[in-house]
């Protein structure tokens, strides 16, 4: 009764656990991540104020619910698919441009399988989650091997080695952040130290992006 009247009303996730709380009880009878919820203008600009760092915002479902023009510059295939499609994890385990991406594949796509055991194991119901496990499952050749290790972690921060065919070779860090404001998203922030060549190389790619004629993509903050 409590998630019908939540839903009603068009709560989000603050006032939705804020009824359960007085009701006594918790909102974890119906997974979040069913929802696929936008971005809110707010954060839309913040990724967008962020001209020498790749960002985009991952929601419940872990597909990109938005992401500024350097990251589309930095992976324009992830910014041109489908909202329901757009997953790193999805991009990374069954495109086969994105090994030519990842200066080490494997290890990239080892961290995103295990990243999606663990939020399979937080979000047991999302039906979303469960689908695009199936669809690894189906489609790539070292997903169940790499699943069945049954290994789950949750790293906020590390390094990310890729390669751009404009902007060469990049040694970026990551750092993953949770809005407060809504908890249902995770901000993920590709950067790269001032003074050192991936820096430059990222300014390079930023102008490059900025140009009408010659951008490789446009950020998707808005879809």
């Amino acid at each position: 009764m409590l998630q019908a009247l939540c839903d009603a009303l068009q709560f989000d996730g603050i006032e939705r656990r804020h009824l359960f709380a007085l009701g006594g009880t918790t909102a974890g009878h119906k997974d979040p991540g069913e929802h696929s919820s936008r971005l809110r203008p707010a954060l839309r600009q913040v990724l967008e104020s962020m001209e020498l760092a790749s960002a985009f915002a991952s929601d419940r479902n872990l597909t990109v619910a938005g992401g500024n023009t350097l990251w589309a510059s930095l992976f324009p295939e992830v910014a041109e698919l489908p909202r329901r499609e757009r997953s790193m994890a999805r991009w990374t385990l069954l495109d086969p441009r994105a090994r030519l991406v990842w200066c080490d594949w494997e290890r990239a796509a080892r961290d995103y399988v295990h990243g999606l055991r663990l939020a399979a194991a937080a979000q047991p119901r999302n039906q979303r989650i469960a689908n695009l496990i199936g669809e690894l499952m189906m489609h790539s050749p070292e997903f169940p091997a790499w699943w069945s290790e049954h290994r789950v972690q949750e790293r906020s921060t590390g390094l990310k080695r890729l390669h751009h065919p404009v902007a060469g070779d990049l040694e970026l860090q990551y750092e993953i952040f949770t809005s407060v404001a809504d908890p249902g998203h995770s901000l993920v922030v590709y950067s790269a130290p001032a003074g050192l060549p991936s820096q430059e190389r990222l300014r390079l790619l930023a102008s490059w992006g900025s140009e009408p004629t010659g951008a490789p993509a446009r950020g998707i903050a808005e879809s």
